[in-house]
Parts: C-alpha cells; sequence; structure tokens
C-alpha cells in the first residue's frame, strides 16, 4: 500500500474489499507497536468513529515487507505459498495463500522464544499429510459478511532440552526432554462488525473492522530420556500415553483488524490490530501503513516552511509549519532509514553518518502529509 493520501472524504456507506485490494510483493509496512497499550477497540455497527491519534505516542517501531515466496530458503516447506509477509526485527516469516477466494495462513519459519532455535510451522504434518491453512479474510468483504474456518498445523521435531521436574513421570529417578513436536489446531470465527472512519499517526481513513475470534488448542509431545533402575530409555511420550502437565493447553483470544481501500492498486492497508486475550485485556496494539518504496516522489503541498542547508553535510535542520510533527527519512531506493516524533517546529537531524546522495523527508502532522527531498555531500 503506497502512502495514502490524508484528509479524504469520509464516505457514508461502507467500503468493500476484494481479491484487487490484496497486498503483493514488493509493499513495505511501517508500524508503531504501543507500550503498555490500553485502547478502545470500538463499538460494533455503522458509520463509527474512532481516533487513535493520540494512543502511540509511546511506542515502538517495527517493519515488515511482502516478497515473493520463491526468494525464501524455506519455500520447499511451503510448495502452495505465493506470498510472504517478513516481520522485523525478529525475521518471522509468515507463509501465505493469496488468490481471489482471499488470504489463507499457510505456515511460518520463526525463532522459538529466547532460543536460537528456529521452528517450521507448517500444514503438513511429518508424513507429508496436507491439512489446513488457515484463513485470514474472505472476499469480498464488507459490513456483516462473516465466516468460520479451523486450520491444523504442525512443528517438525526440534531439539529442546528441558529437564523435568522429579517425579513427573513415575517410576523413573530423572527425566528431561531432548526433543518436542506439537500439533496446533485453530477454530477460528470471523466477522465484519463495524465500518466507519479512523484516525490514526498516519491519517485518517474509512475502514472495515474485522473481529476474529481465535479458540486455539496446542497439543505437544515430547521425546524424553528417563533414567532408572532399569536403565535408561528414551521414548515418545505419547506412545506410551504419557500426559506431561502444562505441555497442551487451550487458549483464546479476540483480535481486531482495522482495514482500508484507499488505494486498492497498491493493496490493502492495516490500518490498525488490536488483541485481547480472554479476560478482555488488550496484549497487543499497533497501527500501520503500507507502502510502496518506489512510490516516493515530491508533493507539491508543504509541511516545512525551510528545509536547510541542502545541500547537507553535518546536520539537517527542518522548520516545520506545525510543532507536532512524524518525520521519516527514505533512501532514494525507498528505504526507511529514521523516524522520529517531534513537539517542535523547530527540529534538528544529524546526518553526518549517511552516504552522499539523494534523500526524501516525509513529515506527518495533523492528519496532512508532505515529502521533500534533500541532498546528503
Amino acid at each position: 500500500m503506497s502512502f495514502v493520501a490524508l484528509g479524504q472524504a469520509i464516505a457514508q456507506t461502507p467500503i468493500t474489499i476484494n481479491q484487487a485490494d490484496s497486498p503483493t510483493n514488493g509493499l513495505r509496512i511501517q508500524m508503531m507497536r504501543a507500550i503498555n497499550p490500553s485502547l478502545n477497540v470500538g463499538s460494533a455497527g455503522e458509520n463509527i468513529t474512532l481516533d487513535f491519534s493520540n494512543s502511540f505516542t509511546t511506542s515502538i517501531e517495527d517493519t515488515a515487507e511482502f516478497i515473493s515466496t520463491s526468494l525464501t530458503q524455506y519455500s520447499f516447506n511451503f510448495s502452495n505459498s505465493n506470498l510472504c509477509l517478513i516481520e522485523h526485527p525478529d525475521s518471522t516469516i509468515n507463509f501465505l495463500i493469496s488468490d481471489a477466494s482471499g488470504i489463507e495462513g499457510v505456515g511460518m519459519y520463526s525463532s522459538m522464544g529466547m532460543l536460537p532455535t528456529k521452528v517450521i510451522i507448517t500444514s503438513t504434518n511429518p508424513d507429508n499429510q496436507t491439512q489446513n491453512p488457515i484463513t485470514q479474510m474472505e472476499y469480498p468483504a464488507t459490513y456483516n459478511t462473516d465466516f468460520n474456518d479451523v486450520g491444523e498445523f504442525f512443528t517438525p521435531t526440534i531439539y529442546f532440552p528441558l529437564g523435568l521436574p522429579s517425579g513427573t513421570i513415575p517410576g523413573t529417578d530423572t527425566a528431561y526432554v531432548d526433543s518436542v513436536k506439537a500439533n496446533v489446531i485453530i477454530d477460528r470465527n470471523s466477522i465484519i462488525d463495524a465500518w466507519g472512519s479512523i484516525t490514526t499517526p498516519y491519517g485518517t481513513f474509512n475502514y472495515l473492522r474485522q473481529k476474529v475470534s481465535d479458540t486455539t488448542d496446542v497439543i505437544s509431545d515430547l521425546y524424553v530420556t528417563t533414567e532408572s533402575f532399569l536403565g535408561t530409555n528414551s521414548f515418545w511420550a505419547s506412545d506410551f500415553g504419557i500426559s506431561i502437565p502444562g505441555t497442551s493447553f487451550t487458549d483464546t483470544s479476540i483480535s481486531y483488524f482495522y482495514y482500508t481501500n484507499a488505494l486498492s492498486a497498491n493493496g490493502v492497508s492495516l490500518i490498525a490490530e488490536i488483541q485481547t486475550n480472554a479476560q478482555g485485556i488488550v496484549t497487543l496494539a499497533r497501527c500501520s501503513r503500507i507502502y510502496n518504496p518506489a512510490g516516493i516522489i515530491e508533493t507539491e503541498n508543504s509541511l516545512i516552511e525551510n528545509i536547510y542547508p541542502n545541500p547537507v553535510n553535518l546536520t539537517l535542520i527542518i522548520k516545520a509549519l506545525n510543532n507536532n510533527n512524524m518525520i521519516n527519512i527514505y533512501s532514494s531506493e525507498g528505504e526507511l532509514i529514521y523516524n522520529q516524533n517531534y513537539s517542535s517546529s523547530q527540529i534538528s537531524i544529524p546526518v553526518e553518518h549517511l552516504n552522499s546522495g539523494n534523500y526524501f523527508i516525509e513529515v506527518f502532522s495533523n492528519n496532512s502529509r508532505s515529502v521533500n527531498k534533500f541532498i546528503k555531500e
């Protein structure tokens, strides 16, 4: 999703999202993830106005990008995927299917907690029996459309040494886990339950709200090594009907996704995402914009009164028209290299570390956006 024109007219009827609005390879996502989030998700209904503009004043910047599955070294594990979303900084790769019917999640490749171990979660079990991907969005999507889906995923056997408490397995002196594998089943209910206008730090948009209720069952199987007077034995716990507390569980959650189709040629823009646990407590809140890095051009309107010196060597001085500004700097190739919020109209940015060349400086302020170019000597 390229830069969205801000301050657009807000429709009085719900938008519709179709295949033409699907994200495509080469697009990038800029996100603000709130620290200690406490957002109001809003209510279901028609023509609902939401304002998240001041909800991300304390946040962490995340980025992501869409690439072709064939460009990843794990494509052989996800042969039916045609689109990948790579999240930074942890480099989690989400493998997707995007077609006329909607978007499905096929699996992922990710870090496993604090361990350096990487784990592939795939919709094909170790015996290559294809199971079910999980639907993320069905097309066409508009107010009151809904779907139900069940996805089933597997992790292959991974080395995961872990000591077990004494007495976990009766009749043994000591026991530890050598490896683990898991079966994950997601039962999902989705409904587009609201539409209207929403304001985030990135602007004001028409939106559809997707409410997603997930019940997730995680069934783990552990490869256990035990020591007793009978000697040392290694086995999969399930082969002997052994259930180890804490290794299998059920989790419930409700997530709210706020979408716009403001620039359908570049894909659906996921404006905001809020996740809650079974108690209704917000566990994740972030706003985002999806853009085409190749589409960065200067705008005729400017939120900058003056930018100097230009060309610049050490420090770039910006005199903005407003006091509250979000500043982004991009390379000539469209790579985001700087992001910062300012509560002043007089801004100084050190640039001595930048390579010589052309750069774009983007300003968001009061639901408006402008882009100017400067040269680093």
